[in-house]
Parts: structure tokens; sequence; C-alpha cells
């Protein structure tokens, strides 16, 4: 990241009628409250970058094994590592999720397996170095996975972890805004404003049909996400004959919404180092 980088401002105006999409369910009402904030205000917000927090050197670890006869498990997820820093309690907590997302989907693949004992399902991971960010203040990783029953022909998801490294707990996404509720709703608005301005085969039939169902603007399904240097990033699994959707948020549109603990991570949002 360039100094210039590191130095910007985050800034928003008056962005919040563009933000939140009338074809998504509940969004109106949360733009219309959002706006009205905004006109009261007639202010510019900004969220100064943290000058204090630093980039931290990542490294890719294997993942855990994954117990269920007949799956062909692999992949990495991140560790982290810095010179005058004990991460004990980050490296734990990024692992973790790992280890919860294969405790969570155990339970079907072993069932699917019960029924085909031919072919193998697969579980597997990987990073994508533009999905995170890692620093001092805060490490997030959206971490593209796939939870492939045995024969199956779909199961292209996401597995996201982001944090707070004072306190080496994991951030939901509902704890980064004041008001959660709206929060979200304003992310998931301007999410499907990006969506549909898109790829638009890609909205057409896969997100649009199911904008009412699988894109509730609730913190169940935007709960996929990592804050990288270009934004907010979110996604959602594969939907039948679709690829992953993914599409990232620009920070200056959520800000007015952020609570104290999601100010202090976005200011401390950096790049990360790769060990070579």
């Amino acid at each position: 990241m360039t100094t210039t980088n590191v130095l910007r401002t985050f800034v928003i105006t008056a962005v919040v009628a563009v933000a939140c999409s009338a074809e998504l369910s509940g969004c109106g009402g949360a733009g219309k409250k959002a706006q009205e904030s905004t006109n009261k205000s007639e202010q510019t917000i900004l969220i100064a970058p943290d000058t204090k927090a630093s980039r931290l050197l990542v490294r890719n670890e294997r993942i855990p094994i994954f117990k269920v006869y007949h799956y062909r498990a692999s992949g990495v997820y991140p560790q982290v590592t810095h010179a005058r820093m004990n991460l004990g309690k980050t490296n734990r907590a990024l692992r973790r999720a790992i280890q919860n997302d294969q405790r969570a989907y155990a339970p079907s693949a072993r069932k699917e397996t019960s029924f085909n004992k031919v072919y193998y399902g697969e579980y597997s991971t990987s990073l994508d170095r533009r999905l995170m960010s890692a620093s001092t203040v805060v490490v997030s990783v959206l971490m593209p996975v796939l939870r492939l029953f045995p024969d199956g022909i779909e199961g292209k998801g996401w597995l996201s972890v982001t944090v707070d490294v004072a306190s080496g707990k994991t951030v939901s996404i509902e704890e980064l805004f004041t008001d959660s509720v709206l929060g979200v709703r304003i992310l998931a608005g301007a999410w499907i404003t990006k969506a549909r301005s898109g790829q638009k085969d890609m909205w057409e039939h896969c997100i649009k049909p199911r904008l009412s169902t699988h894109y509730k603007p609730d913190d169940e399904h935007f709960r996929y996400f990592a804050l990288t240097p270009r934004g907010v990033a979110v996604g959602f699994r594969q939907e039948p004959a679709c690829h992953r959707a993914i599409e990232v948020v620009p920070y200056a549109i959520i800000s007015p919404y952020l609570s104290t603990l999601g100010r202090k991570l976005v200011a401390g949002v950096r790049s990360p180092l790769f060990s070579k």
C-alpha cells in the first residue's frame, strides 16, 4: 500500500439514496431513515486512518484434518506474525474459524457419504489476497471454500473471519454498526446496487430470482464479509448453474453508520505482507 493510500481519508457526502435498492425487501425504510439522518447533518463524515497501524506478515498454513470418511480435504488458511507483537490470540481465532466451519459441515458430509461410497466428497479452502487485510489493529479475510458432496455439482461458498487484534475476539457483521439493522440494510442496498450494475447474466439468472430469499438484508445472509483495503467485501454461496457472488462496497457508503468498534477497525485496515 502506498503512503498516499495509507493516509487517505474515507469520505461520504449524500450517498444513501444510491446505496439502497428499491428491489431489496426492507431496504426502503432503512434508506428513508438514513437519508433523513444525512439531511439533518448536511456534513461530510470522515474516518481518518490509524497512523499507528502497521501491516502484518501473512503465511499460509495447511487446514486441520477434516475427519470425515471418503472426503478429500486440502487448502490453507492465514496465520500472521509481527516482530514486536504476540499474535497468539489472533492466530487461534483464525484457526478456530476453519475448525468451526468443518465442524458445522461434517454432519451433512457424513450423511451423504453413507449413501454414496463410490465417489469422494471434497472440502478445500484457498486465499485470495484481494479479499483480506492484516494489521496490528484488525485481521480480516473472506476465503473461497468448496464443500462438495460425493458426486455433487455445486458447493462453492465462502468462509470468513474478522479479528480485533487488541482483544483476539472475532467480530460479526452486526458489531460493525451502531444500529445493526440499519447498518446491514445500508450495506445490503449498496451490495445489490453493485450486483445489478455488474455482470448481466449473473444478476438476471442467479441473484435477481432469489433476491427476497437468499439476499435478505440481515446479518444472517450478509455474514460472509471481510474488511479489505478497497471496502467491505461480501460473498454469497454458489447458486445452481452459477458462480459464487461477491461485491465490494466502499467504506464511504457505510461510514456514517459504523459503531466505535467498526470505525476503529476500518481505520486500521492495511494490505497484508506475504511470506515468499
